[in-house]
């Protein structure tokens, strides 16, 4: 996939301090305070990248993640289940689903598109627009939490606000 879309690919804020994940608190997880700094700073970055197009997980931390987004810079977020983290499928259908939702963002009017996700899917879009595919050794490739994911073309470049 060769996009002619600059992506801002931003993971949610911190919403946990485990190394083991979130335990029982998979989908409801909201972000801690501290993980409000690197979003606030990641924020005023997006302030000034023009008209976009913004489009975020359904789940709490990235809703929590994109209003701190939106009340800074005034840019609008729509959610979309494929955005999602689902913690039972399989590495072919987060391919498939981020296919689908890739291919739809292509059709966007707006060249800047800015996506508020989680690490699996931040993989997958990475992956799939850089290398043209996703497998399963490329699942961890994604950035920490309160770290700016920019693809332009075939390269990538991060930014860390914390």
């Amino acid at each position: 996939m060769n996009p002619s879309k600059t992506f801002y690919i931003v993971r949610h804020g911190l919403a946990t301090h485990s190394t083991h994940g979130y335990g029982k608190r998979k989908l409801t997880a909201p972000i801690l305070p501290e993980g409000r700094i690197a979003i606030n700073k990641l924020a005023v970055e997006l302030k000034n990248i023009g008209e976009s197009a913004n489009i975020s997980s359904e789940i709490i931390r990235c809703r929590e993640t994109s209003g701190i987004i939106t009340e800074i810079t005034g840019k609008k977020f729509t959610y979309d289940k494929r955005l999602n983290e689902d913690y039972h499928e399989t590495v072919r259908d987060i391919r498939e689903r981020v296919m689908s939702f890739l291919k739809d963002a292509m059709k966007f009017p707006q060249h800047n598109i800015i996506v508020c996700t989680h690490g699996i899917i931040i993989a997958a879009i990475k992956n799939l627009l850089i290398n043209d595919k996703f497998v399963t050794s490329q699942h961890h490739d994604f950035p920490q939490t309160g770290t700016l994911l920019i693809i332009e073309g075939k390269t990538a470049k991060t930014i860390n606000f914390n």
